[in-house]
């Protein structure tokens, strides 16, 4: 018996499961809205004294489930915005 908490990793020997724990995977991205991701790249390193990190997601449309709700989002324009006391740097 395995140790409460611990995920059930599937037998890489034993084909039946891996085709489940497969098909638990792809259900799970389906349900999510990310099985329609075509790329995700990924860049850090250091810009003068600062750690910048760079993700790049290639997802095209028709996108669904948390996907969607991070980039379909309405757009605004700079004239838009609440004003900013005078002042404010950052």
């Amino acid at each position: 018996p395995r140790p409460v908490g611990l995920p059930d990793f599937p037998n890489p020997f034993d084909p039946k499961e891996v085709a489940k724990a497969k098909a638990r995977r792809k259900a799970m991205l389906e349900t999510l809205g990310m099985n329609g991701l075509k790329r995700v790249a990924g860049l850090w390193g250091f810009q003068g004294k600062a750690l910048v990190t760079v993700v790049r997601v290639e997802a095209p449309t028709p996108r669904k489930g948390l996907v969607a709700l991070a980039f379909d989002q309405p757009t605004f324009r700079k004239d838009q915005l609440p004003p900013v006391p005078s002042g404010v740097t950052g």
